[in-house]
C-alpha cells in the first residue's frame, strides 16, 4: 500500500503532478540556474543508465511533485509541503508540469482541506507551495502554516510569485529558526544549503522515524552517492555537507526517508551494499493517477 504507518503515525504520499525527463537533462537545467560543485556526477546521460532501477520503462526519470500527509501526532492532520498548484511553473527547459491535483489526492484520503490543522513547509520555492493559497486566499484556512524564517526572509522579501502565494497567509504563519520540535512526536532539523532555511521533517514514533526531506534529494543518487550533483542549491557546498550528514544518519538509524520528487513520492531506506549505498523503497510508488503502481 502507499501509506506508511509505524507506531500511531501514518504517512500518506499525495500525488500532486509530475513530469518525465532524462536525469542528466534535469541536473544540467539547474546546473543553468545554480551552482554545482566541480567534478561531480549526475551531468552525463551515462552516470544515469548506470542506475536504471530508479528510471522508468523508457530510460527517464519520472520525477513526481506533492505532498505527504500525516496522522496520528495527537489529533492534528499534517501537510508537509504543497506541491505545484493549480497554476505550475518550472525553469525554462524542462516539459511543463499539468495542473496540480493535490486537493482530489487528499479527498481520496478522505480528508478536506478544512480538516488540515498544520502545514509544514520544507522550503519555499515554487513547487513546494503551489497550493498555499489561490486566487488570494489560503486553501487551507483552518490551519496553521509554518517555515523556517530564514527562507520567509530570503524569498519574501521582494516582490514575485513566492510572495503573491504567501501573502495571504502570513497572518496564519509560525516560523522557526533552528532545529525544533514543533509537536510531541513531529520534529524539524535544519539543513541549509539548498534554501537558507532548508529543512528536513522528522516525525517519529518510539525508535522508528520517517524524514521528509524536501529538495534535499530530488532523486535517490543525491544521497546515495557523495559526489553526485545537487538540483537548484542556492549554497552547492553546505548543500552537499547537509546531504551528507543526513543521509549517514538516515543510513545509521535505519530511518526512513521520503522526498515528493522521488518516483511516486515513495518512501524506503537507505541500504549499505558491496558496491556502495542503495535507496530501496519500502512503500509502493503511486501511478500518475495515484494509486499504487505494479
Amino acid at each position: 500500500m502507499s501509506t506508511l504507518e509505524f507506531g500511531s503515525i501514518s504517512v500518506t504520499p499525495l500525488l500532486d503532478s509530475s513530469i518525465r525527463v532524462p536525469g542528466d537533462h534535469l541536473m544540467r537545467v539547474g546546473a543553468a540556474h545554480f551552482p554545482v560543485l566541480p567534478g561531480h556526477r549526475g551531468l552525463a546521460a551515462e552516470d544515469w543508465a548506470a542506475h536504471p532501477e530508479h528510471l522508468d520503462a523508457d530510460g527517464l526519470f519520472h520525477m513526481h511533485f506533492g505532498g505527504y500527509l500525516v496522522r496520528g501526532i495527537g489529533d492534528r492532520v499534517i501537510l508537509v509541503d504543497l506541491g505545484v498548484g493549480p497554476a505550475p511553473f518550472v525553469p525554462p527547459g524542462l516539459p511543463a508540469p499539468y495542473p496540480g491535483v493535490l486537493l482530489d489526492s487528499l479527498r481520496s484520503h478522505v480528508v478536506e482541506p478544512a480538516d488540515v490543522t498544520d502545514v509544514v513547509l520544507t522550503h519555499l520555492h515554487l513547487d513546494h507551495i503551489g497550493w498555499a493559497s489561490v486566487d488570494g486566499v489560503p486553501v487551507f484556512g483552518g490551519a496553521t502554516y509554518r517555515c523556517a524564517v530564514q527562507d520567509w526572509d530570503f524569498s519574501c522579501s521582494a516582490a514575485g510569485p513566492v510572495l503573491d502565494l504567501l501573502a495571504p497567509i502570513r497572518e496564519r504563519l509560525e516560523t522557526w529558526d533552528s532545529d525544533t520540535t514543533l509537536f510531541p512526536g513531529f520534529d524539524v532539523q535544519m539543513l541549509p544549503g539548498h534554501t537558507p532555511g532548508s529543512s528536513s521533517i522528522v516525525a517519529s514514533s518510539g525508535a522508528s522515524r520517517a524524514f521528509l526531506v524536501g529538495d534535499i534529494a530530488h532523486c535517490p543518487h543525491e544521497v546515495m552517492f557523495t559526489d553526485w550533483v545537487g538540483m537548484g542549491d542556492h549554497d552547492a557546498a553546505q548543500a552537499a555537507r547537509s546531504r551528507r550528514d543526513l543521509a549517514d544518519e538516515i543510513e545509521r538509524t535505519r530511518a526512513w526517508m521520503g522526498s515528493t520528487h522521488f518516483p511516486g513520492l515513495a518512501l524506503g531506506h537507505l541500504t549499505r551494499r558491496a558496491t556502495g549505498r542503495g535507496f530501496e523503497y519500502d512503500v509502493q510508488q503511486l501511478d500518475e493517477s495515484g494509486r499504487a503502481a505494479r
